[in-house]
Order: C-alpha cells, then structure tokens, then sequence
C-alpha cells in the first residue's frame, strides 16, 4: 500500500489493515492512528486536534480510528475498532471546531469499513485531511488560551518552526485577499451584465456599452486557482464563469466589428447576438450565486476579509 495525498478515501479497504497489523505498521508523513473518538479526556482529545491541524497545516493526510498506536501494544493487538459509527461524525466535529480549532478544518469522511477477526467484526474509521487553503490552523490550549501551532513530521505531529509558520502565514494572507476580492468580483459581475441586457425594442441597432472586465478573466484568477488545488467545486465554478463572460464578450466584440460593415442582414445578426447575450447573462448571474454562497459555506471569515480588503481602498 502506498498512501498519499492523491489517496482517495474509495481506495482504503480491509486488506489495507490487514495489512498494516500484519506489519504492524507505525504512523507515517499521511496518516495517523487513534484508539477511539468518545473520551472526556483532555489530552485525548487535544491529540486528535494536534493530528487534524497538523495534517491541515501541512500535506493532508489520513487518521485512522479504530487501530491504536503501537507505542503500549502491538500487531493485531492494536485492532479496537469503533463501537458507535453512528454519531461519529458530528463527535469529531464538535472536537475540532466549538473555539477548540481556528480556524476550521474540515474533513472528508468516515469512509467505514469492517476488518474481521477471531470471529469478530471491528468497525475501522478513516477521515481524510486536505492541506488547507487557510492555514495555518492553530489549537486553542484549554489551559492558557494560547495558540498551538503544528505541522506533520516524518511519522507524528510535531510543533511548526518559526520560517514555515512565517511561509504559512503570508500565503494565507494573500489567498484571504484574493478571495475577498473574488467574492466582491462576483458581486460586480452579477450587477454589472444585467446592463449587457439590451431592450428587446432596440436589439437591431444599439450594442452594450463595454465588455465585462472582471477579476475572473484576469491574471489574478489564475493566481486564486492555483493556490486552492483542493478546491475543485471553486476552480470549476471560476472555469465556468470565465467561459461565460469570455462568450457574452465575443457576441458584443462581433456586434462592434459588424457596426461600420454595409451588410444587407446587420439589422437581424445584431437582434440575434444581442437575444445571445442576454440568454446567456442569466446563466452569469446563476455561476456568480454559486461563488457567492460556495465562498460563505467554505470560508466562513469570507465576511471579514471583504472588510479588510474594502477598507484598505
């Protein structure tokens, strides 16, 4: 088995496991054990935080629930499995979000799968961590209130060093200012095509004002993309949207080149590519929606960012 981040959480299975306490396999730099999720114990559940983040602030990586460490016990001996799987997910939640984790990491899973043995069925969790967009992904201590940061060593957590939490940092900062502006982007574009929209009465000879200039269309959008690998349903929605406003561009682009050309049809090809532009603004303003509500979902600090950015014009 060779795990990485381009591990899905589809491709783990019994024989994964099987494998790993046949082996009696350690942790490694993707992915990580714990014993169980329901605990009272302070430092249990500050060990799952510790994972989470440092995961997040690092590569992603997998953590695996239903197998312990090998550090008290070894071989199959390691095999615990989940009892409840019912509620699992809102338990893990409730650990790394509430104050406890900021800001919030999300998690991908549980992928459930049964490993058999000595007659017995044991429930083995996997969750899946993707390097985060917004790190870093600090720990709120419970006893001092101060910030804990991590990052993932070659096979455990293990405190992040003053450069990369530097390099963490400043990247965050740049993506936060980028997404603000996309959202603002999104904002314009859904008010500014509604003008591209010529009255029906007057399509034969009047052509929109200017073409849609926007964010999304730049350079910029480029530099959004790739430093959000992970976000796959945010870069198809930018595609999208790019592909769309390059479009309705196109129609008044052919309208402005027809203008001085003595054609016996340029009446009717205006009618036709204005009733194009404003078939297609709607299908702009439906994209721009999406941005919008995928922006607030995803990154809840999307709000404050956009103050930032506002106030520093």
């Amino acid at each position: 088995m060779q795990i990485s981040p381009n591990t899905n959480l589809s491709e783990w299975s019994e024989e994964w496991f099987k494998e790993i306490l046949d082996n009696d396999q350690g942790e490694e730099l993707f992915f990580d054990f714990k014993e169980g999720i329901n605990s009272q114990d302070p430092k249990h559940n500050h060990n799952i935080r510790k994972a989470v983040t440092s995961f997040a602030n690092t590569l992603g990586g997998f953590i695996i629930f239903g197998i312990k460490d090998k550090a008290s016990v070894s071989g199959w001996a390691r095999l615990s499995g989940i009892a409840d799987t019912t509620n699992f997910s809102k338990e893990l939640t409730n650990k790394i979000s509430g104050g406890k984790v900021v800001p919030h990491v999300f998690f991908d899973g549980p992928r459930i799968i049964s490993v058999q043995y000595n007659g017995s069925a044991y429930n083995v969790l996997v969750i899946k961590i993707a390097s985060s967009e917004l790190k870093p992904h600090a720990i709120i201590s419970d006893s001092d209130g101060l910030l804990e940061f991590w990052m993932r060593g070659s096979a455990t957590a293990m405190a992040a060093t003053y450069p990369y939490l530097t390099k963490m940092i400043e990247e965050s900062s740049d993506l936060r200012n980028l997404l603000a502006a996309l959202y603002l982007d999104s904002e314009y574009i859904d008010s500014f095509s509604k003008k591209m929209i010529i009255p029906e009465k007057d399509r034969e000879t009047a052509i929109p004002v200017v073409r849609i200039n926007a964010l999304v269309n730049s350079e910029q959008s480029s530099q959004i993309i790739t430093k959000i690998p992970t976000d796959i349903p945010l870069i198809n929605l930018i595609w999208q949207l790019r592909e769309q406003i390059e479009v309705v561009n196109s129609f008044r682009d052919m309208m402005i080149a027809r203008r001085p050309l003595p054609l016996s049809n340029g009446k009717q090809e205006n009618k036709n590519d204005n009733d194009q532009v404003a078939a297609l603004v709607p299908k702009v303003k439906e994209i721009t929606t999406k941005i919008r509500k995928h922006l607030l979902e995803k990154y809840a600090g999307v709000r404050e960012w956009i103050n930032i950015v506002q106030s520093k014009k």
